[in-house]
């Protein structure tokens, strides 16, 4: 029962994340999620998935690079990026500390994009520290 606790919150994360990132304008290769991840397609971005994941990378934010159906660039490049929440929601991160954790990775982005983020980088590694420190593993 506690297993399935726990996958259900997953998914609830995942649903909050996701609905974020749509609403912040980014392109989830499915429309949204039923599971423990999402995919967000950056193929019709000027950088790739090992760019975008290197710069959350540098906020303290940890994505996969990877594939997306069709993608323009070499798996090795990568067209996209994976999130997941299990990792966070295991520490016992809530649905709305995820949407929040969208936030800051939209953010990054959109900061990467911009050429600015060196100019919020630090910020967003202080409340990423902050959200952590909150549910200690």
């Amino acid at each position: 029962p506690e297993f399935r606790t726990y996958q259900q919150n997953v998914v609830r994360n995942a649903r909050a994340m996701a609905a974020v990132l749509m609403q912040r304008g980014h392109n989830i290769v499915s429309g949204g999620t039923d599971n423990h991840m999402m995919l967000i397609n950056l193929s019709a971005k000027p950088h790739t998935g090992q760019t975008a994941g290197d710069a959350l990378a540098d906020a303290y934010i940890t994505v996969n690079n990877t594939s997306v159906p069709n993608g323009p660039r070499s798996p090795m490049v990568t067209s996209g990026i994976r999130i997941g929440p299990p990792a966070v929601t295991t520490r016992g991160v809530t649905v709305a500390d995820c949407g929040q954790l969208a936030h800051y990775l939209c953010d990054v982005r959109d900061a990467y994009e911009a050429g600015t983020l060196d100019t919020i980088k630090l910020e967003i590694r202080e409340k990423i520290v902050t959200l952590c420190r909150s549910y200690p593993v």
